[in-house]
């Protein structure tokens, strides 16, 4: 992925670093806004996320279109993506897991603007989505992370294994 993020760098002049590669990982949704964590939420979540991990084996993901995200913002993330075409795990995952979040209480939804992805870096310039050869690996886990607002960290909350 970090490849793809220099060579993407270099073909369009990106000024913006790449994400550090323990920073790396594929946002599935985005539960909310919180200035600290929400501990409630993260209990509830963690009880779903525990059921579903114990029957959900790994999947295969594969990512295969670059584009920026955000309007106005003086630094957009350069996101890699799923087009839709790639091996259906991953959404079918998402689905499942909204389903078991919205089981134990937890509001919201998968969102049909939110867009699955790994962020590579943040720029100012603006990318046009375009194709790239697909990146795949199978899942094995997920983790739930907390965004440490305004901070260049993330709070690991939880982790699952898939079955295997």
């Amino acid at each position: 992925m970090l490849a793809l993020g220099a060579e993407l760098q270099s073909r369009h002049r990106l000024a913006g670093k790449l994400q550090p590669e323990q920073r790396l990982h594929l946002t599935l949704d985005h539960l909310g806004d919180f200035g600290s964590v929400p501990h409630d939420i993260v209990r509830v979540a963690g009880e779903a996320a525990s059921a579903l991990a114990a029957g959900c084996a790994g999947f295969a993901v594969g990512l295969d279109r670059i584009v920026s995200f955000g309007r106005g913002d003086s630094s957009r993330p350069v996101v890699l993506r799923d087009s839709g075409a790639g091996p259906p795990g991953l959404r079918e995952f998402r689905d499942r897991l909204w389903d078991a979040l919205a089981a134990s209480g937890v509001a919201g939804g998968p969102r049909s603007a939110f867009s699955p992805h790994v962020s590579l870096l943040y720029d100012q310039q603006v990318l046009a989505e375009e194709p790239v050869d697909p990146i795949r690996w199978q899942a094995q886990q997920w983790v739930l992370l907390y965004s440490v607002p305004k901070q260049p960290h993330y709070e690991v909350l939880g982790r699952w294994a898939f079955r295997s």
